[in-house]
């Protein structure tokens, strides 16, 4: 690529064309453009760029710290890393702000010495506006949660639980969000622990909605309460679980309840069975 292309360059060059990245090559010390492939030229717009430096090519972003950059890598001869910076480019009269991963990688000739600066560009604009909206989702979904009267918990595709409500704090107290265990394993029963952490696996490996009963220990006094954990996942457009989310509620009265019901029931069979005789 460049102004002396090689076979093996010219050979890659359709293939570097195509790249879905921002790829050009700047020479000398005041950067001038010696190649751009599809992309790097759209995102440039209708301007020239081949032959002209970039602080002539691109005058809107002096200032910005891009030029300097560059300055700094043809310097130092120190390759420089850039996340998801935004640039503010002109088109038509128009502003049009892009976020870039980036890397300048310096350019040496034969003796060792810097030539040029190879830009090599990822556009992370939209990435980075789903996760903002993802990140505003999460914030009105934990302020719904934490009004709820209801023990609520969130656990990522793996099944890495990361968010408890503050309902189930109140009820169990700080834990200790460890990816290897649910977040109230030191808070299950015992006796319950085994088959709560086998069905919760099964369900994050087979997608099917988790639904059990175990008994949680309440930490103001130390006592087990009977709850029905339920969560369900939740898919993309291509099926996949993306996240789950989940309710613990309490259901130790209801349980006792039906313990009562049945025993009396029992009791009043063995005194008919008694009767008979």
């Amino acid at each position: 690529l460049g102004t002396a292309r090689s076979p093996v360059v010219a050979e890659l060059e359709p293939l570097v064309q195509r790249a879905p990245a921002y790829i050009c090559i700047l020479r000398g010390p005041d950067h001038v453009f010696d190649y751009a492939n599809q992309l790097f030229r759209e995102l440039a717009g209708e301007r020239e760029l081949l032959g002209k430096p970039a602080r002539v090519a691109f005058p809107e972003v002096e200032g910005q710290g891009w030029i300097e950059l560059l300055d700094q890598v043809y310097r130092t001869g120190n390759a420089f890393v850039g996340k998801e910076r935004p640039v503010e480019l002109h088109h038509d009269g128009k502003v049009e702000s892009r976020v870039v991963n980036f890397v300048y990688q310096p350019m040496r000739d034969a003796g060792g010495e810097v030539v040029g600066v190879f830009v090599h560009g990822m556009d992370v604009t939209d990435l980075v506006a789903v996760r903002e909206v993802v990140r505003d989702s999460e914030a009105r979904f934990r302020q719904l949660a934490d009004a709820m009267p209801q023990a609520v918990w969130s656990a990522r595709a793996d099944g890495t639980v990361d968010y408890l409500n503050r309902k189930w704090m109140e009820y169990g107290g700080q834990v200790c969000l460890d990816p290897d265990e649910l977040p109230w394993n030191p808070s299950i029963h015992p006796d319950d622990r085994e088959r709560t952490r086998v069905a919760w696996l099964e369900s994050v490996r087979s997608g099917r909605p988790f639904e059990l009963e175990y008994r949680l220990r309440r930490a103001a006094d130390g006592v087990y309460r009977w709850h029905l954990g339920r969560a369900l996942p939740v898919e993309d457009s291509r099926g996949r679980v993306v996240r789950w989310f989940g309710t613990n509620t309490d259901v130790d009265d209801v349980k006792r309840l039906a313990e009562a019901l049945t025993q009396a029931d029992r009791r009043k069979d063995e005194f008919l069975a008694t009767l008979a005789h």
